[in-house]
């Protein structure tokens, strides 16, 4: 007779699991589906290799990795014991690509459609994992406008403030802070989450007077601006 998990009937065991998992995978080949899953399967079914990448903030971004290889290997060996700490693991791994890129990118987007699919079938399923998470929509992610009237500012900071502006970085988002020039820093606007924007973006207006500041682009300014400025800015570091 085969072993359940410890609080898992037979009709929720490890064979409706694996039917998960399997449906968990990344490949959305769902009708009219726009996103093209096949090239951004693998860092979802094996554990983000950040050595080879280069990626060296990203245990800093990600706390608990999770990859859905991992979940697939905890399940065989029976290693849940009950769904909901299943949902936990196959959520995380959603989670921690929305943490660590960009959201707009393509593979958040991916992770985004993945999560909800998850959900849906948690639901068909009828399995008790628990409800997902809430998105925390309360702080907007920052507009193109935004972010180039945060560039442009940036500048204005005095040094003492932006030693403090890049520490803060360092601390929320380290993802954002380019070190890969001896002689500059460059801070990569696109690469900054929305709380530590609108935290920064705070920072800044305190720090620059009201008289210094750059104008916000406009839409129409910022569509012409946006295809030959860079989403970074470089600092020179003292030598």
């Amino acid at each position: 007779m085969p072993r359940h998990p410890a609080g898992v009937t037979p009709s929720e065991g490890p064979s409706e699991l694996q039917r998960h998992v399997q449906a968990a995978t990344p490949t959305l080949r769902a009708k009219g589906s726009s996103i093209n899953t096949v090239s951004c399967a693998d860092p979802f079914r094996e554990r983000v290799n950040w050595e080879e990448w280069g990626l060296y903030d990203y245990l800093q971004v990600v706390k608990v990795p999770m990859d859905l290889g991992s979940v697939r290997s905890k399940l065989a060996k029976n290693e849940y014991k009950k769904p909901a700490d299943f949902a936990r693991d196959v959520r995380l791994v959603w989670d921690n690509c929305k943490l660590y890129n960009q959201d707009g990118s393509e593979l958040y987007m991916v992770a985004d459609e993945l999560a909800k699919k998850f959900e849906d079938r948690v639901k068909t399923m009828k399995l008790d994992v628990g409800p997902a998470p809430r998105a925390d929509k309360s702080i907007p992610a920052p507009s193109l406008e935004e972010k180039i009237y945060f560039g442009q500012n940036i500048y204005k900071v005095a040094g003492k403030d932006l030693g403090a502006l890049v520490e803060m970085l360092e601390e929320q988002c380290p993802k954002a802070l380019d070190k890969s020039s001896p002689d500059e820093l460059e801070i990569v606007v696109d690469n900054i989450d929305s709380k530590t924007f609108r935290d920064l973006e705070k920072f800044v207006v305190e720090k620059v007077p009201e008289g210094s500041r750059e104008p916000i682009a406009t839409p129409k300014s910022a569509k012409k601006s946006s295809s030959r400025r860079s989403a970074s800015k470089k600092l020179k570091t003292e030598a």
